[in-house]
């Protein structure tokens, strides 16, 4: 098999593989076909496409019955692989909606140590692991940290 991988990712129906797995899983074209509510002659049109495409032979079908060669077993384990993160694809997008995106921005002077600041910041990421913690340090004794119409106009300046 001598196909490129760019050229094959770019030109794959992706729909072959879908009857592909059908067509393993139900053990045969005659019964995917009733499962995918298809004309067999379709089903195995489209197996036979992917054979094509792909160079090999994924199943041998007869009066003996219906079996996988290696080739075969080898792209049903790819397409479960595809299938099971296709199926991740709605509740991935529902939980990132759930989740709190951002910045927060924290100015405090260089020798502050405390332990339970500490513990705070490591809580904070720990539970919004979306949120980009900024930590703004100024030198302690004496500074006088800039007003925030400075902060503004310099940022306006960029």
């Amino acid at each position: 098999m001598t196909i490129t991988r760019t050229k094959f990712a770019r030109s794959l129906d992706w729909n072959l593989l879908k009857t592909f797995n059908e067509i393993a899983q139900a053990k045969g074209v005659t019964a995917a076909s009733i499962v995918l509510s298809r004309k067999q002659s379709t089903i195995s049109h489209s197996l036979k496409k992917l054979e094509n495409e792909l160079g090999v032979r994924l199943c041998i079908r007869g009066p003996a019955g219906f079996k996988l060669t290696d080739e075969g077993h080898l792209l049903i384990e790819y397409c479960h692989s595809i299938y099971s993160k296709v199926d991740e694809i709605p509740n991935k997008l529902d939980n990132l909606s759930e989740e709190i995106h951002g910045q927060l921005k924290i100015q405090m002077i260089s020798n502050l140590v405390s332990p339970e600041l500490d513990e705070i910041f490591s809580h904070y990421i720990r539970h919004y692991p979306y949120i980009e913690l900024i930590s703004i340090l100024f030198p302690g004794r004496g500074f006088q940290p800039p007003s925030c119409e400075t902060i503004l106009t310099s940022a306006l300046r960029r």
